[in-house]
Parts: structure tokens; sequence; C-alpha cells
């Protein structure tokens, strides 16, 4: 099983991914196998019937004698969780494809999955594209209750179904799914209960391979009438009747409902066992799942490993032997599960036999196996099931440091949600809260969190690894509040704390702790005592190293020395790929892609922010956001408007979708800040409201897009002198803030736009000073985009700035830049002119720019990821693009649309009509 869907552990995998065997006495039944066969095209298969009526087994006969590849899935009540089932769901396909869904797969390397629309639009596209068709079997799927992000995802899924995919649905109950609309459109078989009952010469064969002979006719009719064709009813007489002398008199004496008859055959079935695989057999009930060492652990008397003559292997003999309702779960024949009938009936048994007392050790004694073995979900649970809370606690608190460092913070939130409310009392507990609020970036979260966790830790704990933490924390808030000489003397004092073994831990605390010198004015020294790390991590590489790298491009890039931060991206990429941290190498390319833009190296920005912007879901919320304003911004400067007003489009769909109020605040501003650059700003003036609070050093930082900035960038350009006004105070407090934290890079940035206030004002010595000063702070680090973004005034006043004596390269590279930048075009974007072409059936339809764009591409033959990269675009918005443009041209596909195309440029001359 693929080793990327890390959070899984193997037993998990392998028990939940197989489908079960045939039973020995399995009975043909072929009438059912050609319909599935037969109705298999339908993207949809619901096979749907109380417990007993053997749908599992029927459907894992059928995928047996098929020539389709094919993926199981079998569901537990936790399964209901998005992330969970997202994992399950990929390494089944897996299985058959081991290459699909990547996309996906990168999904839930970001913890924090995305709205159920995109996932499901992600997913789609990606099972769209296998090459062969494939037959997923989603079995005990009425173990999902409803509501539930899981059955969205399914009625998503289904609405525009997969050409490939054939999903097949087992339950118990009908799913809350549109199983009208999907009648109605013909996307769906049935088999019901009344097909999977057996009838007469089923029941009769079903009982001749079981027994080996046959039962009278008047048996037989007693039976039928009794169990109406109950499957898992007739496999329980076939056990009861191999102990009857009369076979036929105990047939005749059934009596009563399913349920009872039930009750009588597995009582009937137990009370012939042996005393000690009947306590086994009971006590091993209240596993879901098991092995030969967990019931040792579980059933022997003493709780630890079976002795003597019978254990857990001898136990499982025992029951395979005597056709206990066994079910294999995986290819090894090492995990099994009881049927979910038989193992209701055993549990009714243990807890008539048995007081809650001593079932609750039977629970623990599970957990604490269950955690020896990696299985800590699990363990937790029959901690819980002991109605031991303190126990399950205790679990998570010995296991979150690993989840963590791992960087599987998104694990240690789910076993948090397990929890009853103890853990607002264990200070370990509160501390993996902090955890999951700073990797979120909630800072204002960190405060209380910290004020819960500190009176708890006694004098010990503040000596050892726990008390490193509470001061990391305390450190980072400190730094991301402005005060970087408490954050200093905090990482120090967490450093003689945290363990080796801690690599995130450690890495965040030498990254914060290099800013934190930074902010204190030594930049040098940050450099350097980030790059003695380096070397003293050797050979190491990963998440340690990974966060080494980061704080150096951050502090490069923070000094305002663009080559070296850029440097430190690329190497960064390099550490991700070395160590297959996808998550580490989507920020590599948002960090390039920010490098590249301050320089003025546009496509190569637009490039690795398109990047950003396909793996949007995985990155940091707020490294997204910002690098989703990064790509309109370039594309904007690149003269591609469209393509930015589809971003922004983006931008704001991405941020409604992760329901976050920071991004939401960030796509508005970017709206406001695209329309200064269109002249469209004054526009925006009520969007900039009142006076803006000056920004925290956590809302300046690195980031592209700061709503304070742009709010004086709306001002500026509605050119009110109360507007100007407000700018200039605004913009002076930020430049001193920014100044005080040597926060180069926002230094210039609002040094540049202040200039212009100035100058709107009439105070030109003011500005010219203002302006100069800023050239000199950009010029080492060869930053460019905070002027260019000013156009035609910013060259004005760098004109008049040279007149006056500045006569730098750099000051003549920025005239350069400016007068060659494209000029906007006035008024909004959207009233830009269209063009009409014909196609070569006589439709005549209005095409964007970018459908334009993109029949040129596709005359070339390219793939969508191919186009994306030259149009700077996700393939995601290249494929709802190539939708639209397909119903204009009354095409059905990408090959019919590029003929077209072909074409539409030879009846033009060689190209398509001009923009």
């Amino acid at each position: 099983m693929s080793s990327e869907v890390s959070d899984v552990g193997e037993v998990v995998l392998r028990t939940k991914l197989h489908p079960p065997r045939a039973p020995a006495d399995l009975v043909g039944r072929p009438h059912l196998l050609d319909r599935l066969e037969a109705e298999r095209t339908r993207p949809l298969a619901l096979v749907s019937a109380p417990a007993g009526y053997g749908k599992s087994v029927l459907v894992a006969s059928w995928l047996e004698r098929g020539d389709w590849p094919s993926a199981w899935l079998s569901l537990d009540e936790d399964d209901g969780h998005l992330h969970r089932f997202l994992t399950y769901l990929v390494a089944a396909v897996r299985t058959a494809y081991p290459e699909a869904c990547e996309q996906t797969l990168g999904l839930l390397h970001a913890g924090d999955l995305p709205g159920g629309q995109t996932v499901a639009t992600v997913l789609a596209n990606e099972l769209d594209g296998l090459e062969r068709p494939l037959v997923l079997v989603l079995d005990d799927y009425h173990r999902i209750e409803a509501p539930s992000p899981v059955h969205e995802l399914l009625e998503r899924l289904l609405l525009h179904p997969p050409i490939p995919l054939h999903l097949v649905l087992l339950t118990r109950v009908d799913p809350p799914l549109s199983l009208d609309r999907l009648r109605a459109r013909s996307q769906v078989s049935e088999i019901r209960m009344q097909d999977l009952r057996f009838d007469a010469g089923e029941t009769r064969a079903l009982l001749e391979n079981a027994l080996g002979t046959t039962a009278s006719e008047e048996g037989l009719a007693s039976l039928d009438r009794e169990l109406e064709g109950w499957v898992v009813g007739l496999r329980l007489v076939a056990l009861a009747l191999r102990y009857s002398p009369d076979p036929d008199e105990l047939l005749r004496g059934f009596q009563g409902g399913t349920r009872e008859i039930q009750e009588y055959l597995v009582n009937e079935v137990i009370a012939r066992l042996a005393p000690t695989p009947r306590d086994w057999l009971t006590k091993s009930a209240l596993l879901d799942r098991f092995c030969a060492p967990l019931c040792d652990a579980v059933c022997a008397e003493s709780g630890d490993s079976g002795e003597g003559s019978f254990d857990g292997a001898a136990f499982l003999r025992a029951a395979q032997d005597a056709n206990l309702f066994l079910i294999p779960l995986d290819a090894k024949g090492e995990w099994f599960r009881f049927h979910h009938l038989f193992q209701e009936q055993l549990r009714r048994e243990l807890e008539r036999q048995w007081s809650p007392e001593k079932i609750h050790g039977l629970h623990l004694r599970a957990s604490r196996w269950l955690e020896g073995h990696g299985l800590v979900e699990e363990s937790i649970r029959h901690a819980l099931a002991a109605a031991d809370p303190g126990a399950a606690a205790e679990i998570v608190e010995r296991h979150r440091l690993g989840q963590l460092n791992a960087d599987n913070w998104y694990v240690v939130e789910r076993w948090l949600e397990m929890l009853p409310p103890v853990r607002e009392e264990r200070p370990d507990l509160l501390l993996a809260q902090a955890w999951i609020a700073y990797e979120r970036f909630q800072i204002w979260a960190l405060p209380a969190l910290l004020e819960r966790a500190a009176p708890l830790l006694d004098e010990e704990a503040m000596k050892a690894a726990t008390g490193g933490e509470l001061l990391f924390f305390q450190g980072a808030v400190a730094y991301w509040t402005g005060d970087g000489e408490a954050s200093l003397r905090h990482f120090e004092d967490a450093e003689v704390l945290l363990s080796e073994d801690q690599p995130l831990f450690r890495g965040l605390l030498h990254l914060l702790g290099g800013l934190s010198l930074l902010m204190c004015g030594h930049p040098e020294r940050a450099v350097e005592t980030l790059r003695e790390h380096v070397r003293a991590a050797g050979r190491e590489r990963g998440i340690y190293f990974s966060r080494l790298v980061a704080g150096l491009f951050f502090t490069h890039l923070m000094s305002g020395d663009l080559g070296r931060a850029r440097a430190e991206a690329v190497r960064l990429e390099s550490v991700a790929s070395t160590s297959d941290i996808h998550y580490t190498r989507v920020w590599s390319s948002y960090m390039q892609a920010c490098a590249h833009l301050h320089r003025n190296e546009l496509d190569l920005a637009a490039r690795h922010f398109a990047d950003v912007a396909e793996q949007r879901f995985i990155l940091h919320r707020a490294a997204a956001a910002d690098g989703l304003v990064g790509l309109a911004l370039s594309q904007e400067l690149l003269g591609r408007g469209e393509a930015a007003t589809e971003t922004l489009e983006l931008l704001s769909a991405f941020a409604r979708e992760v329901n976050d109020p920071a991004c939401l605040a960030v796509a508005e501003s970017a709206r406001a800040r695209l329309g200064c650059l269109r002249g469209e700003g004054v526009g925006s003036g009520r969007w900039a409201g009142s006076i803006a609070d000056p920004p925290e050093s956590a809302e300046l930082f690195m980031w592209l897009e700061v709503p304070c900035l742009t709010r004086a960038r709306v001002w500026i350009a509605a050119g009110t002198a109360e507007g100007l006004e407000r700018a200039n105070a605004l913009l002076e407090e930020v430049s001193r803030r920014s100044q005080a934290w040597h926060f180069t890079n926002q230094v210039i940035e609002a040094g540049a736009l202040r200039s212009r206030a100035l100058e709107k004002l009439g105070r030109n010595d003011e500005a010219l000073a203002c302006l100069a000063a800023a050239v000199g702070q950009a010029a080492p680090g060869g930053w460019v985009r905070p002027f260019l973004e000013a156009g035609p005034p910013m060259a004005e006043l760098l004109g008049r700035l040279r007149r006056q004596g500045e006569t730098s390269d750099f000051s003549r590279h920025l005239l350069d830049v400016l007068r060659e930048r494209p000029t906007p075009p006035a008024g909004p974007v959207a009233t830009r002119a269209r063009v009409v072409v014909s196609n070569s059936v006589g439709i005549r339809e209005t095409l964007t720019n970018r459908e334009i764009d993109l029949l040129e591409l596709l005359a070339q033959r390219l793939q969508n990821k191919e186009i994306a990269a030259r149009l700077f675009v996700s393939p995601e918005t290249v494929k709802s693009h190539l939708k639209r443009l397909f119903q204009k041209l009354g095409v059905h596909n990408r090959r019919e649309a590029a003929t077209v195309a072909a074409e539409l440029i030879a009846a033009a001359g060689g190209s398509l009509p001009s923009r």
C-alpha cells in the first residue's frame, strides 16, 4: 500500500481493502451475477438489503469472475469523517491503479480539507483520467451516518459521474442520495432484499453443500416459511443441524420471527462448544476485528498471551473449522471479524454473562494491546468503551508528539475530538490544542490556551519537554505580536528543555529564533545562527532541515536580499523532493514565486504561483491566499487582465470554502488592489472605509497582500484631501513599525506608496525624500515590483528624482521597467473588446480573449497541464473554460475543438483574429 498515506496503519488498510472470501458452501447465483455484469456501465449499482442477505459475498463473487479492475473498501462508523474516508478511498483506488489520484492524495497532506465541491471536482477529474474502467465497492455504506460530508461527496460525484467509474454501494438502508434523479436518468441498477432471498432450490443446495445430505420437503417448507430466504439464518440452521440428532424435527420446530430464530440458533451453536472456546468466542465479540495475538491479550484468563494448549491461533482454527461466521479481512489470513449479526448476538450473550466492570476490563486489555501495536485510534475507542476517559487521554498524550513531529497535526485533532471534556484539565492536551491552533495560524487563540495550561504544570514538568513546549508557544506569541526580545528569551529557555527527537518543534524553534534575531536588529547573526544549525544537521534532511531552510528564506526576504532568498527557496524544493514532503514543495513554489515577482521576473513568478493555485488546499491557508494574490498581480502586470480576474474569483471561492475570516479579508482587499491597478480604485472607496488600524507583525511579515496597505492605495487613488492624509498617516505608522521590526520588505512597500500620497498632497520635497529612501533600500536586493505597481505616476516621480541628482543604475532600471509596462485598459477589464469567429458549419459565437487563447493552444494539441502553464492558470480552470468553449463551438471533445481551431486559423490566414 502507498506509504504516502502516512497517517493510516498498514493493518488498518489491509483489513479495510480486502473483499470477503466465498464460503466453502457457496451457492452459485448466476442470474444475479449476470445482472451485475449487464448493468456495470451505469455509474451506480445499489445493493440494498437488511443484514444477512449475502450482499458482500455476491459482489465479491462477481468481481472474481469479472475482467474490470476493482477496488474494495469496507466502512466503519468513524469513516464519516471526510479526511479519513478520502484517505481510505485513495488507498483503495491505488490497489488497482497505483499512480492514481495524486492530486487528491495531495489534498490529504493539507490536513484541513477544502469544501466538498472542490474535493469532488478534483477526485472526479482524476477518476475521469483512468485509462480503464474501475469497479469501486463501498461495503457497509450504512455505517456512514447522516448528515456527513461523505454523502455530499458521493452526491456531487454522481451528479457528473466519471466515465471509468462504476460505484457499488452495499448497504442495509438506502443512502441519502438523489436516487430518484439517478433512476430517471437510468444511471443506477438496484438489487434488493427480494432479489437476494434464497428460493427453495438455493436453500436445498446450501444445506446439501454444508451437510452433505438433504432435508425433507416438509422441513424445507417450514424453513422457507419462517426464514423467507434469509441467507445468514440458513447458515445458522446449517450449523445447528450439524449437532442435531434429528435434523427434520429441528426444521419443523422453527417458529417466531427472524430475531427469535437467530437468538435460538446462536445459542444452540454456542451451547455445544467446549467451555474454553465458548468463553473466547463471547469475549472476542467486543472486538471489531481481531488476530490471534489480540485474542490472546483479551481472552486468555490472565489477560496475557494465551498459554497451554489453547491460544489465539487455536481459537481461530477452531472458529474456522466450525464455520462460526468468521470473515477474513486480509490476504495474509491474519485478521478477521465476525458476521455483524453473529457478533451482535455474541455481545448480548457477553453482557448477559459478565458484569459491566469485567467487560470494561476486557476493553482495557484490548486498548493496551492495540496501543502497543500502533493502532492508536482503536486503542482510544476501547479505552472510552471501558468508561475510562483518563486512560483515553493518556493514550493521546503518549502519541501526540509522534504525530505532530510527522506533521500529522490533523490526526491529533481527530483524537482530541474523540475525547470528552477531560482534555481541558490536562496540560499536554491543551498544548496539543495549541499546536493545532498554531498550524492554522490562529495566533489569537494561543494566549488563552497557554493561560489554562501553565497552572496545571508542576515544577518537574516545567523543567521537562512539556515546559519547553509552553515556553516555545510563549515565544511564538511574543514574536507574532512584535516583541522580539521576549521571544528570544523564551526560545533560549525552551531549547534547553526540548529533546533532540522532536524535529518539527526544534525546526520551528530555530526558524522563529532566527526571525526574532532579525526583529531585534541582528540580521547577520540571524543568518549565521540558522546556517550553524544547517551545518550541524549534516546529511539529515526532512522536516527539521526544511524549517531551517525556510527560516533562511524568510530572513533574507525580509532583509531585502531577494537573490539569496530565491536561492534558499530553490534549495527548499530540493529538500522537499529528497524527503518527499509535498507540503514543503508547495511552500517552495510560493517562496520562489514571491522572489521572482518582487524582482519583476513576471513569467517565472506566474508559473510558480500557478502551481500554488493548483495546490492551494495543501498549503498553509494564509500562504495559499497570498499566493493567489501573487498570481493575480503577476497576470495583471503581464497584461493578462482576464486571467487576473479569474484568479480573483478563484481566491474568493477559496476564502469562502475554507471559511476563514483572514482569507476573506485578503480576497476583498486583493479585489480593491487590482481595481487600483486598473484605474478603478475610486470605486473601491466604500471598501476602504474609515481609518484602518496599523497591522501587527503577523499581518505584515512577508505577505504580499496586507489589507491596511491596500486601504492606503485606495485612498491615494481616490485623491481626496482627507483620504490622502489618512493614507500618509497610516503608511508613516506602518513604516515606523516595519523599521522597528526590521521588515525591510515592508519598509520598501510603505515608502513607495507614501511618496505617492505626499506628492498628491503637494508636499513634493518630502515625497522625493521618501522615494529616495525607498529606492536606496530596494536597490541592493533588486526590488522592482512596489514601484512597478504604482504605474506611470511613479515613473514621473522617479524622473523628477533623477533630475535632482539621483543617478544610480537601479533608478534608471526602474524607469526602464515602468516605461515597458503595458498600459492598463481604460475602465473595467470586462469592457474589453470581444471577437467573433465562425466555425466550419456556420455557427457564429462571440469568444472571449481567453477562449481564443485556448483555441490557439488546442490547435497545438497541448494537454490541460501544458495549457495551464502557458496561461498561468490551474488545470482546473482550463477544464472549466474548455467546457464553455465546447458548448459555443458545438463540439463534444478536445479533438473536435482542435479540428475547429485548425480550420479557423487556416481561414484567418495563419492566426485567429487579433484581440
